[in-house]
C-alpha cells in the first residue's frame, strides 16, 4: 500500500520523547513492504523542505487570538500542502497521527477528497481542540450575529475560502449547528468519522462522554520494543539510590512534587539522586533549573537530543522510575518502556483508569499532591530488595507479554488495509448508525 502519514512532529523535531512512536509505526510498515510519505509541520526545523520521504510543510498554530485573514493563511498553506501530497503520492490511505497545533479543516478536506483515512488517536487532540478549533468555530457557528454572518459571507464572495474546507459535514451536508454563538459544540454526535482508534480507553471514554460517535472505534494499544528496551532489574542484594524521570517537562508533570520528595528522603539521611530527562518552555526550563540551584539537591536535568537511541541505556543506568502526571488519558510510554528495562515504577494512582496498573502488582501508586506517599513509596525501593526485584521483574514480565510490538504492528497493519479496501463500506456502516 501506499501510506501517507500525517502528524504535527516527526523525529528528530521533537517535544516529547513519544513522538518516536509514529515513526517506529512509520518505519514497521516500511519494513512490511508499504510506501511510507510523511506530512508533518516546520516546527523546529528554519524552514520548509521535502526530501521526497518527509515533507516539513506543515504551519502549526499556536496563537488563538489570531484575525481571520491571518487564520486563513495558515489554513490555506496547510491545505495546499496536503493536497499536494495527495495528488504527487495518490496514497492508498491517510493514516492520521496527532494534530496538536494543526487546524482542524486537513480533516475537512479529507472528507472532502474522499481519500481512505484512519485517525490514531494518542492523546487528547481530538476532543479539546476538535471542539476549539478557531476555523471550524468560525464557519459552523450558526447562532452568531448579523455582522458576523456578513462578514462569513463577504469572505465567501470573495473567494477566500473557496479552496479551504468550512464545513463540517454529515453525509455530504454541513452539519447544523455544530458550534453555539459561544464557540461552545453542540452536535459534535454528527461528526462521523468513518475509521478510527484509539490508543487508550480513557481516551475513548472522555471522547464519547464528549459526545463524538466512536462506539465503532477500536482501542489499539501501542506497544513497548523488547529488544530495544530489555533490561535486568537490580539484585535484591544491591540497594537503589537513583531515580528517574521521563516525561514533557510542564506543571501537569508535578515534577516538583517528585523534586519536594527527593529532598524529604535527602532531608531524613537517605542516599538517593534523581535524573530528569525531559523538555518544556524555555520560562518552564528555567523556573526548573533555578529551584534545583536553590534547593541544592542531587539532580540532574539531561538535555533530550535524540529519545529513540538515549533512552534504552538512560533506564539501564538508574534503580527506579516515577511518573507523577495525574493524566493517564493519553497513551504514556515513558513508563512501560521503565517496566521493560527492568525497573520498577512509582506511578500517580490516576493510572488505575488504564487498568494495566495494578498496585504492589506490576507498579507503586501514590497520589497527586501527597509527597510523603511519594516519599515512602520511593523509600520502599531503597530499602526493601526482595520486594523491589519482585515488583520489577514481575512488571517486566507483564509488560513485554502485554504490549508486544508484533502484535501492535500487526493490528495496525490491518486495520490501515480493511479502510483501504472498503472504505465505501465503513462510511455506510457508520452513516446508518
Amino acid at each position: 500500500m501506499k501510506i501517507l502519514v500525517l502528524t504535527n512532529y516527526y523525529p528528530p523535531h521533537l517535544v516529547d520523547p513519544s513522538d518516536v512512536r509514529t515513526e517506529t509505526i512509520c518505519e514497521a510498515l516500511k519494513d512490511r513492504g508499504h510506501q511510507v510519505r510523511v506530512l508533518t509541520s516546520t516546527g523546529g526545523s528554519a524552514k520548509e523542505y521535502d526530501d521526497g520521504r518527509i515533507a516539513r510543510l506543515l504551519q502549526l498554530n499556536d496563537n488563538p487570538e489570531l484575525e481571520i485573514g491571518e487564520l486563513e493563511e495558515i489554513e490555506q498553506a496547510n491545505n495546499n500542502a496536503l493536497g499536494k501530497l495527495l495528488d504527487e503520492f495518490k496514497p492508498d490511505v491517510v493514516h492520521v497521527f496527532s494534530l496538536r497545533g494543526i487546524g482542524k479543516s486537513i480533516v475537512l478536506q479529507l472528507q472532502e477528497a474522499d481519500v481512505p483515512y484512519v485517525l490514531d488517536v494518542a492523546d487528547p487532540w481530538l476532543r479539546t481542540e476538535f471542539i476549539t478549533d478557531p476555523w471550524l468555530v468560525y464557519w459552523n457557528s450558526d447562532q452568531v450575529s448579523f455582522m458576523k454572518k456578513m462578514a462569513r459571507m463577504g469572505a465567501s464572495i470573495t473567494g477566500g475560502n473557496k479552496k479551504i474546507p468550512t464545513a463540517a459535514l454529515k453525509k455530504g451536508k454541513p452539519i447544523a449547528d455544530l458550534f453555539d454563538a459561544g464557540g461552545e459544540a453542540k452536535n459534535t454526535k454528527d461528526f462521523v468519522i468513518p475509521r478510527l482508534y484509539f490508543c487508550t480507553e480513557p481516551l475513548k471514554i472522555t471522547a464519547k462522554d464528549q459526545l463524538f460517535p466512536v462506539d465503532h472505534a477500536e482501542v489499539i494499544p501501542s506497544a513497548v520494543s523488547a529488544e530495544k528496551y530489555h533490561g535486568e532489574p537490580l539484585a535484591a542484594s544491591e540497594t537503589a539510590s537513583k531515580f528517574l524521570v521521563v516525561t514533557e517537562l510542564n506543571e501537569s508533570s508535578r515534577i516538583f512534587e517528585v523534586t519536594e520528595a527527593l529532598g524529604a528522603l535527602i532531608a531524613a539521611g537517605h542516599r538517593a539522586s534523581l535524573t530528569i530527562y525531559g523538555q518544556g518552555s524555555s520560562d518552564f526550563m528555567s523556573m526548573l533549573r533555578n529551584r534545583m540551584l536553590t534547593a541544592k539537591l542531587p539532580v540532574e536535568i539531561r538535555k533530550v537530543v535524540n529519545p529513540g537511541k538515549e533512552l534504552p541505556e538512560i533506564y539501564r543506568e538508574h534503580h527506579g522510575f516515577i511518573y507523577a502526571s495525574a493524566n493517564a488519558e493519553p497513551w504514556v510510554p515513558a513508563p512501560l518502556q521503565a517496566m521493560a528495562s527492568g525497573l520498577p515504577v512509582v506511578i500517580n494512582r490516576a493510572f488505575e483508569l488504564q487498568e494495566f496498573f495494578k498496585h504492589r502488582e506490576n507498579c507503586l501508586f501514590y497520589d497527586s499532591e501527597d509527597i510523603g506517599l511519594l516519599a515512602g513509596r520511593m523509600l520502599e525501593l531503597i530499602q526493601d530488595g526482595q520486594s523491589r526485584f519482585e515488583l520489577a521483574a514481575n512488571a517486566q514480565s507483564q509488560v513485554l507479554r502485554t504490549f508486544d510490538e508484533l502484535d501492535m504492528f500487526d493490528r495496525v497493519e490491518c486495520f490501515l488495509k480493511e479502510t483501504a479496501s472498503g472504505w465505501d463500506q465503513h462510511k455506510e456502516a457508520v452513516a446508518a448508525e
